[in-house]
């Protein structure tokens, strides 16, 4: 229900009620915002948090921000602009044509989310602009500003303004809300490790950057549907490990740092595309086989399909600050053209995953094409009796039983964020292609491997060595199997 989801907001965080007490006044306007279709545009700049971390605290962006949170917030329940509302057209149970719309394994997911991020910063934009005390330049430049978890270790934790108890004049903090991490702690590095995403050199198809060819698929419908490997790591494995309102579908939307992870998560569409090269889906299916709708800054319809948001700048008119990408790695490309699927084994029953280290082996057979191509390591059909708010480091083929020692069999971080669901499937995969390939040239692939599943832990900042607690769900994986191209 909506209004019980901006019950649960205002509950969590019971603090800024008192926000109100400061008699933050928006302005009326007419304006219709620079950034809206057909109008005339300007070019907008979204800002690492941690360049306006670095200018000192409370930066105008990040204040601005705070302040339409605070406005969004206190909005009726059924205001397309408040924040319920928006967090509801990501995940609730309510029957509204633009709510409960969210696109998760599929090729979709990166698409719609764009437009999702874009339609909300119209929103905050639109707020920003009427309200009082935003100085002129900030009025005018506002954007949303990204959550970069990939650089120093220090960029791992949640950023200061998120974490602060009250503004600047002394009110309660809206950015701040439950979340499972809090002052000091870090994300594990494998969390947040973007490599196996970039690498991925196709957009769509199983080990493919941006998810499975499906139709619209929220969760689970479509029987193709697969995560992506940006989807995988670092999306699902951010939302688990932050936790609180973050760590799930019908209240992620709630916290305000959701907006900046997702803008990480749309600029590294940008690093993949734009500036290692690589190719979005040129399928008419792809690009305009669906219609999302959502609602702008004057609570307006809009429209939109893949097709009109491939390119950030000269379709939408926003850039980020910073799309460098990833050091070059040497080694042999090895082809990934769309071939069959051949399955060569898996687990007979399904594991449990509660907290601590399980492992299952199985038997495989020798792939019937002479030089396959891309071999996968399948997660199939993984649910959830309660919400899981920890990842998983995956191992194949530990010859040791000490995943510690292994790094060279760690093929990737397992995070099942949305299991939970009712009637969800989560489904991964993993490229394994070069461990596949070293164990065959060292002749140690043999016809029986194994795949561990190593809780990953929150690194707490006060005390060196901290491990905290995190709160494992009840994960059933229904089947794990090597598939090969």
């Amino acid at each position: 229900m909506l209004a019980s989801c901006n019950l649960l907001f205002r509950e969590s965080m019971q603090w800024v009620t008192a926000v109100g007490k400061r008699g933050t006044r928006v302005r009326q306007t007419t304006r219709l915002g620079p950034t809206r279709i057909g109008a005339v545009a300007t070019d907008f700049v979204r800002r690492n948090v941690w360049t306006l971390e670095a200018a000192g605290p409370w930066h105008p962006t990040l204040l601005a921000y705070a302040s339409a949170i605070t406005v969004m917030s206190q909005l009726p329940d059924a205001d397309p602009r408040s924040l319920a509302y928006q967090a509801a057209v990501h995940g609730n149970v309510v029957a509204d044509e633009f709510l409960d719309q969210c696109q998760h394994q599929g090729w979709y997911f990166l698409p719609w989310h764009r437009m999702y991020l874009y339609w909300f910063e119209d929103i905050v934009r639109t707020i920003v602009a009427g309200l009082d005390g935003v100085d002129d330049q900030t009025r005018a430049e506002w954007a949303l500003p990204y959550w970069d978890y990939g650089g120093a270790a220090e960029t791992r934790a949640i950023p200061p303004t998120f974490l602060a108890a009250t503004l600047p004049d002394g009110t309660p903090n809206p950015l701040r809300v439950p979340r499972q991490l809090d002052v000091g702690d870090r994300l594990d590095g494998t969390d947040v490790d973007t490599g196996a995403a970039l690498r991925s050199d196709r957009f769509a198809g199983i080990g493919g950057f941006g998810g499975a060819r499906t139709g619209h698929n929220h969760f689970a419908e479509d029987p193709d549907a697969r995560a992506g490997t940006l989807e995988m790591t670092p999306h699902n494995t951010v939302h688990s490990t932050v936790g609180g309102l973050l760590g799930q579908f019908e209240t992620a939307g709630l916290d305000p740092l959701f907006w900046l992870h997702h803008a990480n998560i749309d600029r590294l569409w940008e690093v993949w595309a734009v500036t290692m090269g690589h190719a979005n889906p040129n399928e008419p299916a792809w690009l305009t086989g669906q219609t999302f709708r959502f609602r702008d800054g004057t609570g307006a319809e809009r429209a939109q399909q893949p097709a009109d948001v491939t390119t950030t700048l000269t379709q939408l008119h926003y850039e980020y600050e910073d799309i460098s990408g990833p050091p070059a790695t040497p080694g042999e490309d090895v082809p990934r053209s769309r071939r069959p699927t051949e399955l060569i084994g898996a687990t007979d029953e399904s594991m449990a995953l509660t907290g601590e280290s399980a492992s299952s082996a199985f038997d495989v057979a020798p792939p019937t094409r002479r030089s396959p191509g891309r071999v996968f390591l399948t997660v199939d059909d993984a649910t959830a009796s309660e919400m899981s708010a920890m990842t998983y480091r995956v191992y194949l083929t530990v010859p040791d039983d000490d995943p510690a020692t292994t790094d060279e069999f760690l093929v990737g971080t397992a995070s099942f964020f949305g299991a939970d669901r009712s009637g969800a499937a989560l489904r991964l995969a993993f490229d394994v292609t070069d461990v596949f390939t070293r164990l065959r040239a060292d002749e140690r692939w043999t016809d029986r491997v194994s795949v561990t599943f190593v809780p990953n832990w929150i690194a707490g900042g006060q005390s060196t060595g901290e491990r905290l607690p995190q709160q494992p769900g009840e994960v059933r994986v229904g089947r794990v199997g090597i598939v090969v191209e």
